[in-house]
């Protein structure tokens, strides 16, 4: 059963599905490595996160959803987001899938990474939406869900399922 990543915020709601999360992750980080790092944080629990950087665990655990949420970090993201991923992929002439050579090369591309990329975990039935227009779209409400977020100034919660 393909799995989705699930952001919530007061009442606000955001679901993606989880290979489409996987592949503009991947798009990010060869758009721009570094900017891409602090998106792909963004979109972790602090938990994931303590866990990815080797830092001390405190009281979380796999069982807290809260989000790592540094609002500076937050607003690069929207940033990054704006000016350089939605520019990159209004330039993308073909489907991302078939650009990185299909379901399995990408599978494997991601599941065989050294980078942060790596810790994705993707499955043989993940959901892809590949189009271009199709992931400006999806980028956007990740971007919007962010905006609302840093607005109010809440940590959101984020569960992957």
């Amino acid at each position: 059963m393909a799995r989705g990543i699930f952001f919530s915020c007061e009442d606000v709601h955001l679901t993606i599905d989880f290979g489409t999360y996987a592949l503009l992750m991947y798009y990010s980080m060869l758009t721009n490595y570094p900017k891409a790092q602090k998106l792909f944080d963004a979109t972790l629990t602090e938990w994931q996160f303590r866990i990815e950087y080797d830092l001390p665990r405190d009281s979380f655990t796999s069982s807290d959803i809260d989000a790592h949420f540094v609002p500076s970090e937050i607003q690069e993201s929207i940033e990054f987001i704006d000016n350089e991923v939605i520019p990159a992929l209004n330039n993308e002439t073909q489907d991302l899938i078939v650009k990185y050579g299909g379901r399995d090369r990408f599978s494997d591309t991601i599941n065989g990474s050294a980078d942060f990329i790596g810790a994705l975990g993707i499955e043989d039935d993940e959901f892809y939406y590949d189009a271009p227009e199709s992931l400006i779209g999806i980028i956007t409400s990740l971007k919007e869900f962010f905006q609302y977020a840093s607005l109010v100034n809440r940590q959101y919660k984020i569960y992957v399922h």
